[in-house]
């Protein structure tokens, strides 16, 4: 695993610029920037196929609109669970409102209660989730079919041959996470101090950081996916 080089590659790009700049653009655009997903999904491919230059250009924006989208609902479909839970939650918590006396003692308990279930089930469902999901946006990079988002067996069998490397990226993945999140939460408070320009510059710049994480994200998942992709040139004996 070449962890550094997932953090360093888009800027041997000779257009890294101008595509981290347009990408940063789309991104901030309501639906249209569903195609980021997209994008994610060509640079997982790309760094599994070892190709050249796996940042890829923003020409056929359709076709990473559509994958963006699929990837989407697929996470839609993973996530359901925890939608259809808090749909459950939402009467609860209206009940010890139109109650009164011990009803409304009683449903209060029940809230709380069921308050605490949700948020552990959230809580560990979507761990499991940031675990899982991962493994999915790779077999759909190389696969290339939405229904490759559900190929459970194979989803399993590329993270348990992979387990070692997999968990290093998802560990990786969720430090970086942080790390940048909070770096990028005080340059926003010290842009914020600015009004109008301090705002915009805050606001573009985000998005860049946001972009060239996502980048790193999808380079180091794709060099998961690309140990499968030797895997299976491998000759069988």
């Amino acid at each position: 695993m070449e962890i550094s080089k997932s953090f360093t590659y888009v800027f041997e790009d000779k257009e890294w610029g101008s595509k981290l700049f347009f990408g940063s653009i789309i991104s901030i655009v309501p639906i249209l920037n569903f195609a980021i997903g997209g994008y994610l999904i060509e640079i997982i491919r790309n760094v599994a196929h070892v190709e050249q230059t796996p940042l890829p250009g923003w020409d056929r924006l359709g076709e990473k609109f559509i994958k963006g989208v699929a990837i989407w609902f697929a996470g839609l479909i993973y996530t359901a669970p925890i939608w259809l839970l808090a749909l459950i939650f939402i009467p609860l918590a209206l009940l010890p409102a139109i109650s009164e006396g011990d009803a409304q003692q009683a449903f209060g308990f029940l809230l709380a209660g069921w308050g605490l279930f949700f948020g552990c089930f959230a809580l560990l469902y979507g761990l499991a989730y940031s675990f899982i999901y991962p493994a999915v946006n790779i077999n759909y990079a190389l696969e290339g079919n939405f229904g490759a988002c559900f190929q459970l067996g194979k989803i399993f069998r590329l993270i348990g041959r992979n387990i070692g490397d997999y968990l290093i990226v998802w560990a990786v993945t969720l430090l970086v996470g942080l790390v940048v999140g909070f770096g990028l939460g005080i340059v926003m408070m010290a842009l914020n101090i600015i009004p109008c320009i301090g705002w915009l510059i805050g606001w573009i710049f985000s998005a860049f950081v946001g972009i060239w994480l996502l980048s790193v994200y999808a380079h180091l998942f794709g060099q998961v996916g690309g140990r499968s992709v030797e895997s299976a040139l491998e000759p069988s004996i």
